[in-house]
């Protein structure tokens, strides 16, 4: 189905919060474990896939870009940068999901790394919207 999407990620480094916020319109899909949102992220295609413990986004084609938050794990992440992939560390300190037919909203909070030393600790949420219909 077609939904609205309210992208706010937050990104806090020495002390100093930067956020940044996107409206886009996407698709909500039940799939067989979880939830399936699908959008354009500044062109490039994004899929976000959630189940009730874990949630995986993949932005373009390549899968080793993924970036997986399971609370309580860290997982690693190559990072494209306009000098370079970057390769970082992401440990979920919290994964909230609550999605069905209305909508909802996926809440992520996070840390990176690099090295293991922490780079910054970030914030995701995605808020969905079913438009009305009329």
């Amino acid at each position: 189905m077609t939904v609205l999407l309210t992208i706010t990620g937050t990104q806090w480094v020495d002390g100093e919060a930067d956020t940044v916020t996107q409206k886009v319109t996407g698709a909500l899909d039940r799939v067989a474990d979880g939830w399936r949102l699908t959008y354009t992220d500044n062109g490039v295609p994004a899929v976000l896939h959630t189940t009730p413990v874990r949630v995986t986004l993949t932005r373009g084609e390549d899968a080793a870009s993924a970036m997986v938050w399971e609370k309580g794990k860290r997982h690693t992440c190559e990072y494209q940068t306009p000098y370079g992939v970057l390769p970082l560390g992401l440990t979920a300190k919290n994964v909230a999901v609550a999605l069905d037919d209305n909508g909802g909203k996926v809440v992520l909070a996070y840390i990176l790394d690099q090295n293991e030393q922490p780079v910054s600790a970030n914030t995701l949420e995605i808020a969905v919207a079913v438009p009305e219909k009329g």
